[in-house]
């Protein structure tokens, strides 16, 4: 590897642009001349074009094998009480260009992250960005092929963010550093896990990037056509996770960097980013407002004041020391010398990436959630905080090459690029060796719920999501509900919503706090629940679940239940009364099987799933592993499944 080409002496002095070239001394004294814009000058390295496009087919390459690796674990389904959220309300904004409805009775399936209104009506909390994106692909796909391809918009934005990293690091250190961030984003636990989540962290991070790339173009070329793009996508980075709003801050410094103080049209075009972010921006907040009576639905759980800097300064060590061990694995050290050192050598570039990462670390630590869950519960909200980290070790690690390659040596020519070499594969083999187990967890799930949905399609075929009624495994946390009521679009109901003793998880309280305290579950529609299950005994639900059946039936629509074998012998003794029958559709197995490893790389190092070393306090020091969750419970062995329908007799 030969060391990068510094720009040579004889090119434009390294400092900041005032004038373009070949302007005259007496343009800056004409009132009426327009000057432009100060402009981002880098002393990054000088490429022949060749070499250049080189590296641009490399960059393409290595996004490409990032999304064929991750679709060898994919599968479009997933029962997250949080996906429910988004693509539920994708779904209803494909027919509605709104996320919110109301309830045809109060025990029709709501997911958890849902909240509810004065008048009835549910809205999920989360903002508008993903169902957005999800409405797209059912315009696009329709109902044969729409919720399949929703489960593409993750590994899309991902490989997207893979391949924008790559032209943002080349612009500060070339396009050797934009390939190691590349390796290094591609690799990250963090990455490979929410690629195939319809979460909303993949496609955040895939408008930040490109948004922040766009920024760093228009600050080094001007073209407000750069500056309204990132503007655009930054601010539609805030409809997909709201404190992507922080990134206002780093807009902020290459705005106030490039303005020209005492020329008042100056102002105006460097207002091109804000005036374009404020386009989503404003459209979502004012959606919120008109919809639920605030301006995020996180106002609604107490959750947007759950924020406090005892929290911050409890929990920072342990940040530190999951970043180190999870997020930015053997380069974490090299991203903060490197987030230092970028002020001696471009303090502009320095200050945009520390107001990139600093500020949304603190908010994110300083957060109540944090309590509630490790590893990748937490890690995942810093996910769009990793380039800066990323692009200041690449940084760090192209500068010493540049240094050492103006000197001929051994160390120049042998040991830098080996330690370089050393160092991103230690960190990418790990990253993959500790994310797989998950990740073929995360597909056994996912796959055999598809499965599931694939046999419900099957036995449902040409029926309209308005006449189908469906019963089935209705656990808030993780759960068949939570995904087929968006991949069927039928009215479910959960078999639990029918009995006293499990109700729902939403009619607890807040764990260890008052009913004012920061809760992801509404405080409001968990009293309206309490209120409705009081009227009723075990057997009153019963006569509900009967009278819920009964008029479907007369309105014309299927009645089905899809639940393991088991559970389905058990709704046939406790539902099945008066004249209803039962008439089986098919029974199988599910196909994936998945062995637990005993102990994982990350438990070993102490990572996600894993108490940090030390242990909780009174431990004694032993690690301690992390209690599996129930939803976990006998995924090893594929279970049994049955799908009936439910007729008058």
């Amino acid at each position: 590897m030969h060391a990068p080409v510094l720009d040579p002496p004889t090119q434009e002095p390294m400092h900041e642009i005032d004038e373009p070239p070949g302007a005259i001394a007496s343009v800056s004294d004409d009132p009426n001349k327009r000057l432009p814009e100060r402009l981002l000058s880098v002393d990054s390295p000088v490429e022949p074009r060749g070499q250049r496009l080189g590296y641009v087919a490399l960059a393409i390459v290595i996004a490409l094998g990032f999304f064929w690796v991750t679709q060898a674990y994919w599968a479009p389904a997933h029962p997250g009480i949080d996906q429910n959220g988004y693509l539920v309300g994708g779904r209803v904004f494909a027919k509605t260009l709104s996320t919110g409805y109301k309830p045809d009775n109060p025990f029709q399936y709501v997911g958890g992250m849902w909240v509810m209104t004065d008048d009835g009506w549910v809205y999920p909390k989360y903002p508008l960005g993903v169902p957005i994106l999800t409405a797209a692909c059912l315009w696009i796909g329709g109902e044969a092929n729409g919720p399949a391809m929703t489960y593409l918009v993750s590994p899309i934005c991902a490989t997207v963010g893979i391949v924008a990293i790559f032209f943002f690091v080349r612009e500060i250190a070339g396009s050797f550093a934009g390939v190691l961030a590349q390796l290094l984003l591609a690799a990250n636990p963090i990455t490979l896990t929410m690629a195939n989540n319809p979460w909303s962290h993949a496609p955040a991070l895939g408008f930040v990037l490109v948004g922040m790339t766009f920024l760093l173009w228009w600050w080094r070329y001007d073209g407000l056509w750069r500056g309204a793009i990132a503007g655009f996508l930054l601010g539609y980075a805030v409809l997909i996770r709201y404190t992507e709003g922080l990134l206002l801050l780093p807009m902020a410094v290459v705005a106030l960097s490039k303005l020209r103080w005492r020329d008042w049209r100056s102002y105006m075009r460097c207002a091109t980013p804000l005036a374009f972010w404020l386009v989503p921006v404003a459209y979502l907040l004012i959606f919120n407002k008109l919809a639920m009576g605030s301006w995020t639905g996180y106002d609604t759980t107490n959750e947007s004041t759950g924020f406090e800097l005892a929290n911050f300064f409890r929990r920072w060590p342990g940040t530190i020391e999951l970043f180190y061990t999870s997020a930015a694995y053997f380069v974490f050290p090299l991203g903060v010398l490197g987030m230092l050192l970028l002020f001696s050598w471009n303090w502009r570039i320095g200050l945009f990436l520390a107001a990139w990462l600093l500020p949304g670390a603190v908010v994110y630590t300083s957060y109540y959630w944090g309590d509630n869950a490790r590893g990748m519960g937490s890690l995942r909200f810093y996910l769009t905080l990793l380039p800066p980290i990323l692009a200041s070790a690449c940084w760090v690690m192209w500068r010493s090459a540049a240094l050492l390659g103006e000197r001929p040596n051994f160390a120049g020519g042998i040991v830098q690029p080996v330690a370089i070499g050393a160092i991103v594969a230690i960190a990418c083999a790990t990253g993959l060796r500790d994310t797989i187990p998950q990740l073929e967890r995360d597909f056994t799930i996912n796959a055999n719920l598809a499965d599931a949905n694939d046999v419900l399609r099957l036995h449902t075929r040409g029926l309209r999501p308005s006449d189908g009624v469906l019963f089935t495994d209705g656990q808030q946390f993780m759960s068949g509900a939570n995904y087929l009521q968006f991949a069927s679009g039928f009215e479910v109901y959960g078999v639990t919503a029918f009995a006293n003793n499990a109700a729902s998880v939403i009619l607890r309280g807040p764990p260890g706090g008052a009913d004012g305290d920061p809760n992801p579950l509404q405080a409001r529609r968990r009293e309206a629940l309490r209120a409705e299950y009081a009227k009723y005994d075990d057997a009153g639900l019963i006569a509900r679940q009967n009278e819920i059946m009964r008029n479907a039936l007369a309105r014309g629509k299927r009645v089905l239940v899809l639940l393991p074998a088991t559970e389905c012998d058990a709704f046939e003794r406790r539902y099945l009364k008066e004249n209803f029958a039962s008439v089986a559709l098919a029974s199988w197995r599910e196909p994936v099987k998945w062995t637990e490893p005993t102990v994982s790389a990350q438990q070993r190092r102490g990572g996600p799933g894993q108490v940090p070393p030390g242990g909780p306090p009174g431990a004694g020091g032993r690690r301690q592993q992390e209690p599996r969750a129930p939803w976990m419970n006998n995924m090893s062995t594929p279970r049994s499944m049955r799908l009936i329908e439910i007729k008058r007799k």
